[in-house]
């Protein structure tokens, strides 16, 4: 546990750092408006997500994406959305790496195991099931 709380520190500080250094580089006001357009986008994804999440579930049924693809693809944009949500620059950058993973990993096709039937095969024909007669 000692460790989560050192990495939680690190985290702090690290985005302590990395809001003086914008606002030292940008300003202010510049800071504060891409701090208040990324919540505003955190919080447009949030509401987008029931969307989202029944056109995945069609997407689902009809087996164009797997279950742990949709998983995994729908907490990701969860995730990244709360982080877009969050005050900071670090955050804003995590936030918008996490969205981006979760839309790739929709556009994957998703992983088909190869069959070990050949549909190319010009030698089968036709089948022809012939009942015995018993007499």
């Amino acid at each position: 546990m000692p460790f989560l709380y050192m990495i939680g520190i690190f985290y702090f500080i690290l985005e302590i750092f990395l809001v003086l250094y914008c606002i030292d580089l940008f300003g202010i006001g510049w800071v504060l408006l891409e701090m208040i357009g990324s919540a505003f986008l955190g919080i447009l994804i949030l509401v987008r997500i029931p969307l989202k999440i029944s056109n995945d579930f069609s997407k689902l049924f009809q087996k164009n994406l797997s279950p742990m693809a949709f998983l995994s693809a729908n907490f990701i944009c969860l995730i990244g959305a709360i982080f877009l949500i969050f005050p900071g620059i670090l955050s804003d950058v995590v936030g918008i790496i996490l969205e981006c993973i979760g839309l790739l990993m929709l556009n994957f096709p998703k992983h088909k195991e190869k069959s070990q039937y050949d549909s190319n095969n010009d030698k089968i024909i036709d089948v022809e099931i012939i009942p015995e007669e018993k007499t």
